[in-house]
């Protein structure tokens, strides 16, 4: 029985429907309503994440790089991401998260506006930001972790979910870029 989940919660404890009640130091004690005693959450923080959506105009296969393999979404593939910098326009953020991660030097698309995606990862908001960039391989191809995949493998490809967000908000913008400049 999952005693904690179902009967002994700390919001509203079910003493009458619990099996062990009679030995129960809490109930015996009239401390139902103060235990457990939780501890203080942390308080939240708030960063600005961009991630650059680098389109190949060749082929429109898009740049992904893998997450290292601790922390968040390890090992997860992600389109180039950086922490924005105070002040730092997001279009340039883009242009150096595609320089910084990948190896990259891409140019923003004008008609496309960035995207934005607000998520929670324990106790930091993010507010993740994409824009549509366009560059192709100089020496990315032989960087470990560097991966050009076409835009149909990004719904099954191993993305965590703001990413596939970002896309799914930026695919028309590139499907009409690549009709363009065909």
């Amino acid at each position: 029985m999952e005693l904690g989940a179902k009967i002994c919660q700390p919001q509203s404890p079910r003493c009458d429907a619990c099996p062990v009640s009679s030995h129960c130091q809490a109930q015996q004690r009239g401390l139902t309503a103060e235990l457990p005693e939780l501890p203080a959450r942390k308080p939240t923080t708030r960063r600005q994440d961009v991630s650059a959506v680098v389109l190949r105009p060749h082929d429109g296969q898009l740049c992904l790089v893998t997450r290292p393999s601790h922390g968040v979404w390890g090992g997860m593939l992600e389109f180039c991401r950086v922490e924005r910098r105070p002040g730092e326009a997001i279009p340039r953020a883009a242009r150096r998260a595609a320089r910084e991660t990948a190896g990259l030097v891409v140019e923003t698309v004008a008609a496309a506006d960035s995207v934005e995606v607000q998520h929670t990862v324990m106790n930091t908001r993010i507010k993740l930001s994409g824009v549509l960039c366009v560059g192709s391989e100089t020496h990315a191809e032989s960087l470990a972790g560097i991966r050009w995949l076409p835009p149909h493998a990004i719904a099954t490809g191993a993305l965590a979910s703001p990413q596939r967000q970002i896309w799914q908000q930026l695919a028309e913008a590139a499907a009409t870029y690549m009709r363009a400049h065909a």
